[in-house]
């Protein structure tokens, strides 16, 4: 472990002289060190331990644990840059990632960022996009550039808000409650907020939402 210091990995080893050895726990330990190293763009790193079980004493069997690290080539992002996105500008795209140039390549933020831009434009009515990272990895792999390939599809807005099935609530009582209006784009977000608010209402057995396409659209 040249890269990160023992004092930083031993708070995250269960396995601890004079306890009971349990291969589950140090597996777990085994984990831990790893996810740690991944975090900080070690993407290949392996722990792996070595087991030195002693002749059993006084009903006692000794067992001497060493975890070995081979932890590979730290990969940083060199450059973070995005592809087909004709309606969102791109630092707008910037602002909403967390991953930027000079971080670890650390894969599972990657593929958070991919969520928080493809809810970004789903908030905007791009009910199609499709958003996919396409990291480069550059020479022995210490340096990747991340590209965000887009497909942004067709924005949807919204033309009317119908209600129907209200047969005992006034239209006026849903009406308050509903955050979809009449012009902007269909957004995820208050549409899932429409849907929380009518069902605190507590008048509703179900609340269903759909969507119609106008004829010719």
């Amino acid at each position: 472990n040249a890269s990160i210091p023992s004092v930083d990995l031993a708070p995250l080893v269960r396995t601890r002289a004079g306890l009971p050895f349990n291969e589950s726990t140090l597996g777990a330990d085994i984990a831990r060190i790893q996810s740690l190293y991944r975090q900080r763009g070690f993407a290949a790193v392996n722990v792996s331990p070595q087991i030195d079980r002693r002749d059993a004493q006084a009903g006692v069997a000794p067992v001497r644990v060493r975890l070995e690290v081979a932890e590979g080539v730290r990969s940083v992002i060199q450059s973070v840059s995005f592809e087909g996105n004709a309606a969102v500008d791109t630092d707008t795209l910037r602002k909403t990632i967390a991953t930027a140039q000079g971080h670890a390549y650390f894969e599972p933020q990657i593929a958070a960022d991919a969520d928080d831009l493809a809810l970004l434009y789903l908030n905007r009515g791009f009910q199609e996009i499709i958003v996919q990272p396409r990291p480069t990895a550059i020479g022995d792999g210490s340096a990747v550039d991340l590209k965000f390939s887009i497909h942004e599809g067709l924005q949807i807005l919204i033309d009317h808000v119908l209600i129907v099935g209200n047969d005992r609530t006034r239209r006026e009582t849903i009406l308050r409650e509903v955050q979809l209006k009449s012009g902007p784009p269909l957004s995820q977000q208050q549409e899932g907020e429409t849907r929380t608010r009518l069902t605190a209402l507590g008048l509703f057995r179900r609340v269903d939402i759909s969507y119609l396409q106008l004829p010719g659209e």
